[in-house]
């Protein structure tokens, strides 16, 4: 009888351990790393809406922050480090967040990113993996 008990409550944890395991991999599905070369497009958009940068970038990186860190001084690029919601972009193209209770701000976007259409959102730079072809949009906005 009691090896019986031990048993269904071995049983019961290990099912338990294997719902946790299945309920995190469908909440934060993950997206495999592209090893190599890769093509990746970075548009800018001003406050205005309008775009004043669009190149296409040859890359090993894996994520996006190391991409733009490649070339941060055509970007201009300011980034900060990781914090408690990853790294944020401050600056682009002359374009710097002043004040980060007012904006503007800096957000990105994609249409075609597997890591923005996985997570629903477009997470910190620094956990976005690309992969080739993708497009990303850089935003300058104010509310």
């Amino acid at each position: 009888m009691k090896n019986k008990k031990k048993l269904i409550t071995l049983l019961a944890v290990v099912a338990i351990a294997l719902g946790i395991v299945f309920a995190i991999k469908k909440f934060y599905p993950t997206v495999d790393k592209q090893q190599g070369n890769k093509q990746i497009t970075i548009i800018i958009n001003n406050l205005e809406g309008k775009e004043i940068f669009n190149k296409t970038y040859s890359t090993d990186a894996e994520y996006l922050d190391k991409l733009l860190e490649e070339h941060a001084e055509e970007l201009q690029l300011d980034i900060s480090e990781v914090g408690e919601y990853g790294r944020s972009v401050n600056g682009l193209c002359g374009l710097v967040t002043e004040d980060w209770n007012i904006g503007p701000w800096w957000i990105y976007e994609s249409e075609n990113s597997e890591c923005c259409k996985t997570n629903g959102f477009c997470p910190s730079v620094d956990t976005c993996i690309i992969l080739d072809g993708e497009i990303y949009i850089f935003k300058f906005i104010s509310y």
